[in-house]
Parts: structure tokens; sequence; C-alpha cells
């Protein structure tokens, strides 16, 4: 569909959001994004009713097809097929058996399928990792990876008379009052944050077939304990099965700063594992050419970006900022967006970090391009 402007979804609440709520969307750098949903704004505000024009599955398939129709090798060798999300239509069956179902013939039967559900951000640099090992194990095999979200359909209405943003919140002395706040702010920022896309890849163990390659990865999850909850959604599990409409998705205070400490982290272990050429222990990280880094908005980027000393404002950053800015947050897929718009470019020589982290608390991060 058309992209929709974050400044649509603003003025179709009619002032009932603070300017100071106002302010810190607008400092997201969310420009667009785009939805499953047949009218997201009217949804969003109260006047639609809810619909689609497609599932997260049909996006999926159609990211598949796309993918395959633009290569020409074999799916015959497709031995791996790995399927990720954090929206999917329903429980069971899984995305990546679905996606089978809705491309007959398309994709060999007898592949292995490997469902990656409810993992984050990160989950798609963990399952281009997996499918790395496997066609470097099995010559002549092929993996495909998709990664889809239709986050956009997890939005609830904003129907309370007034948005107020969590600095004025704390402001508030009744505790009951100030919690109902913080959740209606919550699911605000929830409805202004996410995104819908969907990407796919085919990965085989010849560099010389490849417009991106993808080398050594590494990963981080839950540094500290406590980590596991600064980003959560407890509805739907088996302690809370009944959904009497949306599960709610709450997001620490500590995010940006826990965010840019996985950062640094990651690519410290990427430095040691692989001998990189720096001086880890003297704090001392690698260079790249350039870094596609998923985050949730342009000030948890802009940390990331001081944490790793790299101008947000050069060439080095613009994927990320980019991505961003048209699409939104779109969890899993956003890494993978930043590698198309890459791929696609006329100079897309060097070679770049790709980094994301997330619900878990997870991080993942690997080396691409002209390996």
């Amino acid at each position: 569909g058309e992209p929709i402007p974050t400044q649509r979804l603003l003025d179709g609440l009619e002032g009932r959001v603070s300017a100071t709520l106002c302010d810190s969307v607008q400092n997201m750098e969310i420009k667009n994004r785009y939805s499953v949903l047949t009218d997201y704004p009217g949804y969003i505000c109260g006047r639609a009713k809810r619909g689609f024009t497609c599932s997260a599955t049909g996006l999926a398939v159609a990211a598949i097809q796309r993918c395959l129709d633009s290569w020409d090798g074999d799916t015959n060798q497709v031995g791996l097929v790995i399927a990720a999300t954090n929206s999917a239509d329903r429980p069971l069956p899984c995305l990546g058996f679905e996606l089978l179902a809705g491309l007959p013939g398309r994709l060999p039967d007898d592949a292995n399928v490997l469902n990656m559900q409810n993992m984050g951000c990160s989950s798609l640099i963990k399952a281009l990792d997996v499918a790395r090992m496997f066609v470097a194990l099995n010559p002549g095999k092929k993996a495909v990876v998709v990664a889809v979200e239709a986050i956009t359909g997890l939005a609830e209405r904003l129907v309370a008379n007034h948005y107020r943003s969590f600095k004025e919140t704390r402001r508030m002395s009744d505790q009951a009052d100030m919690a109902r706040e913080r959740r209606n702010t919550q699911r605000f920022l929830f409805a202004m944050l996410f995104g819908d896309a969907a990407v796919a890849f085919v990965l085989g163990g010849s560099r010389r077939e490849g417009l991106l390659g993808f080398g050594p990865a590494v990963h981080a999850t839950n540094l500290r304990p406590a980590d596991t909850d600064i980003l959560r959604m407890n509805e739907g599990g088996i302690h809370m099965p009944i959904l009497e409409e949306f599960p709610f998705y709450e997001m620490s205070d500590e995010v940006p700063q826990r965010g840019a400490a996985y950062a640094s982290e990651i690519l410290a272990r990427l430095s040691r594992r692989y001998r990189l050429d720096n001086d880890v222990e003297k704090g001392i990280l690698p260079k790249f050419d350039f870094y596609n880094i998923h985050t949730g908005s342009k000030k948890i980027l802009n940390g990331v970006f001081r944490t790793l000393d790299v101008d947000p404002l050069g060439s080095q950053a613009r994927e990320s900022l980019d991505v961003l800015s048209r699409c939104a947050n779109t969890a899993t897929c956003s890494a993978g967006l930043m590698l198309a718009q890459r791929s696609a470019a006329p100079a897309r020589d060097g070679v770049g970090l790709l980094l994301a982290f997330g619900v878990g608390f997870s991080a993942s991060a690997a080396i691409v391009g002209a390996l």
C-alpha cells in the first residue's frame, strides 16, 4: 500500500496528544510506515473498522515469490527454510509451515523448516547465521530465510481523552491514575513506533553468486538477568492465556542505555573472536565502511552511533536512518530492509556491520558486504 505519514496519525487524534508527547514522536524521526490494515489512520483514531489488506503469511509468501523470481537458481536445491516473525497470523501452525502451504511447488516439501517466532528484533541475524552454517555443511544446498512483521495488527484504537508523555505522568500524585496514564502512553507509542514489512533471502555457499556476503556473527543474550524484562508482552502465554483485547507491549526506560551497552559488547566480542584490526582491551573498536543498525528510534540509534564513534550524519549511517524514517520500526525486518537498500545501491562495495537488539534481551551482529 501507500506510506502512512506519522503526521497524519497525529492530526487524526485532533489535539488529544500533549505537545510534549508530540515532540517525542517527532524526535523519533519516523516519517512513514506501511500497514496491513485497510485504513490504519482511521482505525487508530477510532473512525474506521478493523480490516486487513493482507495477512502476515500472505506478505511473507509475496516476499519469497519476489525473491525466487529474481534468482536464477534451482529451488530444488533449497534444503532449509527459516521463518522469523513476532506477529504471526495465529499461534499454530507456525509461519514456516504455512509458507510451504502457500507456495506449493515453489519450495521443496522435503526442506527442513525452522520457525523463529517471538524472538524480538535480533532474530533475522540469528536466522542468517544458522543458514550460513547450514550451507557451509551441505555443499550444493541453499537456504531460504524470510522475516515478516504485521505489527500494526496488534495496535489498539487510541480512544482515551488525552495522551501524556512519561515525564508528564510522573508528576501525577495518584498512583492508580499514573499507572493508567502510563499504559495509555505505551499504547500510543506502540501505534506510532511500528510498521509492517517482509524480506526474503536465498543463501548459498559461493561468494561469487551473491549480491552481498554474510560473514562471521556473534550473539549476546541477557548480560544482566534483569534485562529479560525491559521489553515484554505477557499476555497470550500459559500464565495469561485469555486476551480480552490486545496484548500489551511494555518498554522500560532503560532500553536506550542497555541497547548501547549491548552494541558495545557485541562488537567487542566480534573483534575478539575474529581478531579484527583493533585493540579491544584499550576500548578501541573496529571501523567499518557502513553500519546497518536496527533500533526503534533516532534517539536510541544516535546513542549506539556515539558508542561506536560513528557520525550519524555521515554516509556510514545512511541505511540505518533511511529505513527507520521510511518504514518505522519493522522489528525482525529492519536489518533485512537495510541490506536490501544497500544491495540495490549502484556502489555497494565495502565491508559493514549488521547489528540488531531487542526483546530477550538479545543482540546479534555480523560482518556483511564484499567479503
